[in-house]
């Protein structure tokens, strides 16, 4: 009954705001300004309440836009169908390759089984897992898989009457969501937030720095390894003093039940390796002001996007035979795994952030934020990841990023700011929200484990969130000067 009724409220309070401000509310001479402030909040609302699924209410400005007259039903519906949505399905089918032929699996297993015995090293070698997958696999994924064999080294540790024993599988699974969450910033493709802000930056700043998959990773490999390394030492110090060796007899037996490695596993290691590949070098490598390595675009005197290359690389899967007569790697019944709601919460999300701007919205919030000159930059930016990481905690990272980025934009417009200074940071902090599991859904897959309560994840998150906030200030102010302060 009390969930029953926190729905109800949900659901009534998000048009009820939209009405309020498109009838009763006018925040300016035109009226498209308060209309869209409407159905932002509208979809805050239902986003952060999630009363229906979110890919669902991602379909709101296919309705509501052209009701306001911010944009007509022909200008709207394209933005569903965005570039970036064929490289999350392009990447996600490779992905999904990995998993079906259990690739990932013997990726992970083999790091887990070589790093050792003792607490640290075993959460560590789960930590590394984790990170490295989650650069090209859905941290969802990651996390589901890491899952079972930490679940069974955790099950050898219940015979052992030791106080740390507890604290011990509390950070063995929180290493796993938090690696995850992390690692997944390193790349384009890593996480939904990265994927959203790649969309919106070369729609909008098109004529500005172009942000690449290479130099993309050469900000954020670094920054998110650095994190990487401090969460590493910060669970190392929680376990000082848990020195028995755990016997971790479920993970070589897991990784022995593999066998060899399978022609399926080859090939799609191929693939993948190749699409790594095909990415970093697709633009031209600047070193320096002194040596330019021409891309494979430049020389063919093509412009070919990330989202061909992801595609034509998912292509192959399904041309490509595996060791069983007449099956492909992949078949159509993988076609019906694709994450619909996540398809729609981009496109979603790309509406949304297009009518934001085309209403005047986005400048009228910036003009209202003009208090704001003259604060230091770097405070001024720590302020707004700290207030995106606290709003992530409470709400999908892709929704808040969504509904950040075109205000974030008019902001650093009206504040004379670059735009990346402000946007790049700003969409890593969404990854960045450790303290429940609502947050993100490795947060919330080791929650559903049974093995920690949300004051233990509280705890430990709440040190990191702001650990990560001064990662990300350091780096941006650092290395994102060196690579896109141009």
């Amino acid at each position: 009954m009390k969930q029953l009724s926190f729905r109800s409220l949900f659901l009534v309070a998000g048009p009820l705001c939209y009405f309020l401000f498109h009838f009763l509310i006018p925040l300016s001479d035109s009226a498209t300004v308060s209309s869209m402030l409407g159905i932002m909040i509208w979809m805050a609302i239902w986003w952060i309440g999630e009363p229906i699924p979110l890919g669902i209410t991602a379909l709101l400005p296919v309705i509501l836009f052209p009701l306001s007259d911010i944009m007509n039903t022909k200008e709207i519906t394209p933005l569903y169908g965005n570039h970036i949505i064929f490289l999350f399905l392009g990447g996600f089918l490779v992905a999904y390759s990995m998993e079906k032929w259990h690739l990932h699996k013997r990726i992970a297993l083999a790091i887990i089984k070589k790093t050792g015995t003792t607490p640290h090293r075993i959460v560590l070698g789960f930590m590394l897992s984790s990170y490295l997958l989650s650069m090209w696999i859905s941290n969802t994924a990651t996390t589901m898989m890491l899952i079972p064999p930490a679940l069974a080294t955790i099950s050898q540790l219940e015979t052992l009457n030791d106080k740390l024993s507890n604290r011990f599988q509390i950070i063995l699974l929180l290493s796993i969501a938090y690696s995850s969450s992390i690692g997944g910033i390193s790349t384009l493709v890593g996480t939904p937030p990265n994927l959203i802000f790649y969309n919106f930056y070369s729609t909008y700043l098109s004529d500005s720095f172009q942000i690449t998959f290479l130099n993309w990773m050469i900000f954020a490999l670094p920054t998110s390894f650095t994190f990487f390394v401090i969460v590493y030492i910060y669970f190392k110090y929680l376990l000082r003093k848990e020195t028995t060796k755990i016997p971790t007899n479920s993970i070589k037996d897991a990784y022995n039940e593999l066998g060899t490695i399978t022609a399926e596993q080859k090939r799609i290691g191929v693939v993948f390796v190749l699409l790594a590949i095909s990415w970093i070098t697709r633009k031209d490598i600047e070193l320096g002001n002194f040596l330019t390595i021409p891309g494979w675009n430049s020389l063919f005197n093509k412009d070919i996007g990330d989202s061909s290359v992801a595609i034509l690389f998912a292509l192959l899967l399904f041309v490509m035979p595996s060791s069983k007569k007449g099956i492909p790697l992949l078949s159509l019944s993988e076609l019906k795994k694709i994450p619909l709601n996540i398809l729609l919460l981009f496109g979603g999300g790309f509406a949304l952030a297009h009518g934001v701007i085309q209403s005047g919205l986005g400048t009228y919030l910036a003009e209202q934020l003009h208090f704001l000159q003259g604060m230091p930059t770097l405070l001024l930016v720590g302020l707004i990841c700290l207030f995106l990481l606290f709003l992530t905690e409470v709400s999908s990272n892709s929704a808040a990023i969504n509904l950040a980025l075109p205000i974030l934009l008019a902001l650093s417009l009206e504040l004379h700011l670059p735009a990346w200074m402000i946007l790049i940071p700003s969409t890593l902090a969404c990854s960045f929200a450790f303290m429940l599991p609502i947050s993100t859904p490795p947060n919330a897959i080791i929650f559903e484990s049974g093995k920690i309560k949300v004051k233990e994840m509280m705890r430990y998150g709440f040190v990191l969130n702001l650990i990560g906030i001064i990662v990300l200030l350091l780096a941006t102010f650092t290395i994102g000067n060196w690579v896109f302060g141009i």
